[in-house]
């Protein structure tokens, strides 16, 4: 080959490189994918190729490699930093569940969170904790038991059941097997407060996580769960109970006949009974009633009106539900109502009250024919308005309380002020038990309301909508992509992804399939929440760079 035809080709070469620069431009073809379009004000960020990824939790994003490990033929899982979108964790991890936290939810959740700046993977044998960095707080086989922390601290226990505390560098803060707990981690854990026996006498005493002694170790004394950053005492010395805090200052004395049930919020329900009688009996109720962490006494229950044990959570969101014999109920014997901290009612119902949060109040409401009941009929009320807001033959596509949505941060406010987010409605039609039930869901339209039932977006407009969360709410068009709307309907982010997850402080997760067969592809695993597809996803970090927080991450 000759020097002339020899030059052609390197020139031709360094023309042909000159047009497909280098790696620079591969990312920036990741994180703009083909047929994707971005609108001003927001940005893609390439993460990685999982087959599973979780919304934004706490600054980080779990992702599934595909694999699957142990007997259960669980996924493996690993952690994206969303801040620095770097994989600090290989998924190499499975997960079981945060059942300690004992909050109806999380003990099912797929998968894996941070609480704080640390998670904790457990497999039934052992448990290995990691930071945000992927550093190794606590080595796998350490301990038998971790569990998760809370405020910074978590239980652990020895395979020779040595009991103790440890924060989120690992560090011990006592001797292990000094204590013995009266209770586990979701009852002392928000206080801060943990009833104790010692083991050298086997006194009773409280401690806090450094597992200094807050009140004399005595066997004369009965602690109660700890519950809002108190703990009531009983002295069965003195025959009275005492309250105190998370430094063990002594707040009050109260007589036995005073039974307190918990604080929340700075308030605690109590029930009165006759003096020297037994406690629980219905005919030594006097009233029940709301004090303060003082002692005082806040309001009386109007008559008649009852917290019973089995009412789904007593305090919630500012508002307090109660119970009441009503005879002109024509549904049934009682009605449910809401009292603000006042004692004044702010809402009755003949129904069951549910969920309560974001000025609105989900209530079950019986249906009866001839004297039989038949089936309750979900409604949505407005408190502010008291206006039932569920149009005709429609219910909630999702829980009022928006489970994922309560887990990545995103709890409904307190009052009786409605927020801007639109309501994920669907049809209430009657199961017909002739067609598939997958069939039967897809034929059911969905549609968006205002807090005033105003129909923001029509039914049918999408095949799928989901609850808002941080103002943004997920929508699926009939080609099976999906996109984002506003809260007054509007598309910011056109229907384009395979799949989608919540918006979280200006952050959501959203992947794009592709051909790659998933190693666990046609696994049953975790059968209630088995992944839409069996292959591999490319996943980014959707970033609204408008979103603004005291506490805004870099990216």
């Amino acid at each position: 080959m000759n020097l002339k035809r020899m030059i052609s080709i390197v020139m031709a070469s360094l023309i042909v490189l000159s047009v497909f620069p280098a790696t620079v431009n591969a990312q920036a073809i990741q994180n703009n994918p083909y047929g994707i379009q971005i609108p001003e004000g927001f940005s893609l960020h390439y993460i990685g190729r999982y087959h599973e990824a979780s919304p934004v939790i706490n600054g980080m994003i779990a992702v599934s490699s595909g694999e699957s490990r142990t007997r259960s033929n669980r996924p493996v899982w690993g952690f994206v930093n969303a801040g620095t979108v770097k994989e600090v964790i290989t998924p190499n991890y499975t997960h079981s569940g945060y059942a300690e936290i004992n909050d109806g939810f999380s003990e099912f959740v797929r998968y894996p969170r941070y609480i704080g700046n640390v998670i904790v993977f457990r497999d039934g044998l052992s448990a290995v904790v990691f930071n945000k960095q992927g550093d190794t707080v606590v080595p796998y086989g350490k301990y038998a038991y971790v569990s998760v922390f809370i405020n910074g601290y978590a239980e652990v226990e020895t395979s020779d059941y040595k009991w103790g505390i440890i924060n989120e560098e690992g560090k011990e803060m006592f001797p292990l097997g000094k204590y013995r707990p009266l209770s586990k981690v979701h009852e002392w854990a928000p206080s801060g407060i943990i009833p104790v026996v010692r083991t050298d006498n086997n006194l009773t005493t409280v401690i806090n996580v450094f597992g200094e002694e807050l009140i004399t170790p005595s066997d004369n004394i009965s602690p109660r769960f700890p519950s809002g950053g108190f703990l009531d005492i009983w002295d069965l010395e003195t025959g009275k109970g005492y309250v105190i805090d998370n430094t063990g200052k002594k707040l009050f004395t109260h007589e036995v006949e005073r039974v307190l049930f918990g604080f929340a919020e700075g308030v605690c329900f109590f029930q009165q009974f006759k003096p020297n009688s037994v406690l629980g009996l219905d005919q030594n109720y006097l009233y029940g009633g709301f004090i303060d962490t003082t002692g005082k006494e806040l309001f009386r229950l109007p008559q008649n009106h009852i917290i019973h044990y089995l009412m789904k959570t007593w305090y919630e969101n500012g508002l307090i539900k109660t119970a009441s014999y009503d005879p002109t109920n024509p549904l049934r014997s009682g009605s449910e109502h809401l009292l603000d901290i006042t004692g004044k009612e702010i809402f009755k119902t003949y129904g069951f009250i549910d969920e309560v949060g974001n000025g609105l109040a989900q209530v079950l409401m019986p249906v009866f024919e001839s004297g039989e009941y038949i089936k309750d009929v979900e409604m949505l009320y407005n408190l502010k308005t008291g206006k039932s807001i569920l149009p005709e033959g429609y219910q909630l596509a999702a829980e009022i309380g928006k489970k994922l949505g309560r887990e990545v941060g995103a709890d409904y406010q307190s009052g009786l002020e409605p927020t801007d987010d639109l309501i994920a409605i669907i049809e209430a039609k009657e199961y017909d038990e002739s067609i598939d039930y997958k069939i039967y869901l897809e034929k059911l339209k969905m549609a968006y309301i205002n807090a005033n039932g105003d129909i923001v977006v029509p039914p049918g407009k999408y095949k799928r909508v989901e609850p808002f969360t941080y103002g943004k709410g997920r929508v699926q068009d009939y080609n099976l992509k999906w996109g984002f709307i506003d809260s007054k309907g509007n598309e910011i982010i056109k229907p384009q992804f395979d799949v989608v997850t919540y918006f979280v402080e200006g952050k959501a997760v959203v992947g794009i399939y592709t051909n790659e067969k998933a190693p666990n592809a046609g696994s049953e695993y975790l059968s209630s929440s088995k992944p839409v597809h069996d292959y591999m996803t490319d996943w980014y970090i959707l970033i609204d760079e408008t979103y603004l927080s005291p506490d805004k991450e870099i990216h």
